[in-house]
């Protein structure tokens, strides 16, 4: 996802200024419609020399963008931002979503080195730096996985299910929530274990917790023994 050629090592720190307003199109037409937000995001440079070889992605709208575009769309209300970023100390990953009721949002999201801070309103979230050796990155997108999930489930035997899902999870990259709809997917818990064994998680420490899936005593301790095994 994070192309070289996009990569900006100038940008240490980044400040983003995210305006939604009730404004004409760049184009100079009328806004799509009273579910319509109009987006314009400014990126600030800062200096370097806190965070390294820094790479940010945001995404919106199903388009990216990097610190070195200029933009300005129309975005539905209630829509997800997402945003990655990592430098030579470390990464992270989030989704937000922007409110259903407002028709003016102001956002801020800026990178230090405990991570980012995203300001809007009167919330304040922050995001921490992972490890670079912390299991994989960047997750697949929730979208994605949620189409993938309902191409996978219109087959009535699990078998078949399991065929189509399985091959495309080996090559993702996956959240534990996310692997935890997937295993949901399957009664048998034979297959359950199969799919979680052959997937990438971006936070292997916490593979456990995905025991619970597991109806069965047996099943549950022997996904347990795997993961204990991998460490």
């Amino acid at each position: 996802m994070l192309e070289a050629a996009s990569r900006i090592s100038s940008f240490a720190g980044l400040v983003l200024l995210i305006a939604f307003a009730w404004a004409p199109d760049v184009s100079g037409q009328k806004p799509m419609g009273q579910d319509s937000l109009r987006m314009d995001v400014q990126w600030a440079e800062m200096p370097d020399s806190l965070l390294p070889g820094l790479e940010i992605e945001l995404e919106a709208g199903g388009c990216v963008f990097h610190p070195s575009d200029s933009i300005e769309f129309s975005l539905l209300k209630g829509s997800s931002i997402s945003v990655w970023a990592r430098y030579d100390g470390g990464r992270l990953q989030f989704d937000h979503s922007l409110s259903r009721f407002q028709d003016t949002v102001y956002c801020t999201l800026g990178c230090d080195m405990l991570g980012c801070v995203m300001n809007m309103g009167s919330d304040t979230l922050r995001f921490l730096w992972r490890s670079q050796g912390a299991g994989c990155f960047p997750a697949v997108r929730d979208h994605e996985v949620e189409r993938v999930l309902r191409d996978a489930l219109s087959e009535p035997f699990e078998s078949k299910r399991l065929a189509r899902l399985q091959p495309w999870m080996m090559e993702q990259c996956l959240t534990l929530e996310q692997l935890r709809r997937c295993a949901a997917a399957f009664d048998d818990e034979e297959r359950k274990l199969q799919l979680l064994r052959d997937a990438s998680c971006t936070t292997p420490s916490h593979l456990h917790e995905l025991g619970t899936v597991f109806a069965s005593q047996r099943y549950r301790d022997r996904f347990l023994e795997w993961v204990q095994s991998r460490r």
